[in-house]
C-alpha cells in the first residue's frame, strides 16, 4: 500500500512499478497459503472430530438430507402431491410406465433367419468360450477408479485393490465360476438406484435421471463381455 501511494505520486517510476509488482506477488502467495493451510487445519479437525455425535455433525447431517431428499413433486396428472411415500409412488409409477408391461409370449429363435446373415468362426466361438485368465480379471477390476459409487454393500474398486493380494484369487475364481457355469447369485446384481436432477429446480419424475450404483464383481463381469464382445462383434455387424 505504501508503494502504490507512492506510485500515485510518481507513476512513471520504472522502480517503484517493478517493486509493486514483486510485492503484490508475495502478498497473493502468503494470502494463498494461508488459506491452504487453513483449509488443511479444518480438514484435519474434521476427520478427527467431524464423526463425533456433536451439534455440528447432526447439523451437517440434517442439511445434507434436506438437499438431497424430494419432498414434493407433481405427478402425471400435473397435480402436486407431498410427502415421501407419495413421492416415492409417483416414481415408481413413472418407471412402471417407461418401462412397460412384461410381455411372457416368447417366439424361439428361427434359425434361417441367423443363418442368413454372417456369422462367427468356429475360432472365434471358441474364444468366447475360453475362461478368462487372472491377469486380465485384474486388469479389468483395477481398471474401475476408486471414487466410482459402491453397490450395496460399500465396498470400492480401491478396497479390492489394496486387498488383492489376499481376496484376488477368490474374485477370479468367483468370476470365472459365473462364465462357465452361467448362473449369477442375486446378491451380485443388487444394486442401488439414484435418481439425479437433470435441472435446476426438478418438479416432475421426467427431470430426473436415475442411475444404478453396481457392485465391483457385477462391473467386471460387465467389462469382461465388453471386451470379448468388442472383437466379434465387427464381424457380424454390417456397418455400412
Amino acid at each position: 500500500m505504501q508503494i502504490q501511494s507512492l506510485l500515485q505520486n510518481d507513476s512513471l517510476n520504472i522502480e517503484l512499478h517493478h517493486k509493486e509488482s514483486q510485492s503484490r506477488d508475495l502478498y497473493i502467495l502468503i494470502n494463498h497459503s494461508a488459506i491452504s493451510l487453513m483449509q488443511q487445519q479444518s480438514k484435519a479437525e474434521w476427520i478427527g472430530l467431524g464423526d463425533e455425535c456433536t451439534r455440528m455433525f447432526m447439523a451437517r447431517i440434517k442439511q445434507r438430507k434436506a438437499m438431497t431428499s424430494i419432498f414434493h413433486i407433481r405427478d402425471l396428472n400435473d397435480q402436486r402431491v407431498e410427502g415421501f411415500e407419495a413421492v416415492s409412488m409417483v416414481m415408481t409409477r413413472y418407471y412402471k410406465e417407461l418401462l412397460g408391461k412384461s410381455d411372457h409370449h416368447i417366439t424361439c429363435v428361427d434359425p434361417l433367419v441367423i443363418e442368413a446373415g454372417p456369422s462367427l468362426t468356429i475360432e472365434q466361438q471358441l474364444q468366447l468360450c475360453k475362461p478368462f485368465e487372472d491377469t486380465a480379471i485384474k486388469n479389468v477390476l483395477f481398471s474401475i477408479p476408486n471414487h466410482k459409487s459402491t453397490g450395496l454393500y460399500g465396498f470400492n474398486s480401491g478396497f479390492y485393490k489394496v486387498c488383492w493380494e489376499d481376496i484376488g484369487p477368490l474374485v477370479c475364481s468367483a468370476i470365472n465360476e459365473f462364465f462357465s457355469g452361467g448362473h449369477l447369485p442375486n446378491f451380485f446384481g443388487q444394486t442401488k438406484l439414484f435418481s439425479l436432477p437433470k435441472v435446476i429446480n426438478p418438479n416432475k419424475a421426467q427431470d430426473f435421471r436415475p442411475i444404478s450404483c453396481c457392485n465391483v464383481i457385477y462391473k467386471c463381469i460387465t467389462k469382461l463381455m465388453c471386451n470379448i464382445f468388442k472383437e466379434v462383434l465387427p464381424h457380424i455387424i454390417d456397418t455400412r
